[in-house]
């Protein structure tokens, strides 16, 4: 997942100004035909890779992701492990919502969206964290800051837009 946000803050890319990294997960159970629980990562809207309660592991969906795979199978496995563990977290979770809410007939869906969005000519970044309920939303939460590359000290520095700090 790191390798993603690498990804993300480093490139120079001349499309639009503003590149956004998103993880979508899902549990629904009681539909037919459909999986329990999916996951998915999406880059700038294009779809990185999938997972489902069905095929139960992760599956790269563009060429440059499956290289990295390719490269480093230790990935593919980390991201089908967390695909696994996710499906388990969200299959209790949407349980354990429905015993508390005296919900426990019927279809009902537990949804996260989280991932964050750089301006890439402002340098402002904003991570999202949502959950929901059979349309409702949960929780939200939503950081912003301003994010600096100084490859001179080759280091990472957060500063907020509020603060008049320069960290020279």
């Amino acid at each position: 997942m790191m390798i993603l946000y690498v990804l993300l803050l480093t490139s120079q890319v001349a499309s639009p100004a503003k590149h956004s990294l998103k993880y979508f997960l899902s549990e629904s159970p009681g539909l037919t035909n459909f999986p329990e629980f999916v996951g998915a990562a999406v880059l700038d809207e294009v779809l990185l890779g999938y997972c489902d309660s069905t095929i139960k592991k992760a599956e790269p969906r563009q060429d440059w992701v499956k290289k990295i795979i390719k490269d480093d199978p230790q990935h593919l496995e980390w991201y089908s492990l967390e695909c696994s563990v996710l499906y388990q977290v969200f299959r209790a979770n949407i349980n354990s919502l429905k015993q508390r809410l005296n919900q426990t007939e019927g279809v009902h869906l537990l949804q996260r969206m989280s991932g964050c969005e750089w301006d890439n000519e402002t340098g402002h970044i904003t991570g999202f964290n949502q959950y929901g309920y059979d349309v409702l939303v949960l929780l939200s939460v939503c950081i912003t800051g301003l994010f600096i590359w100084r490859a001179k000290k080759n280091d990472f520095q957060r500063h907020n837009e509020n603060s008049d700090d320069t960290d020279e």
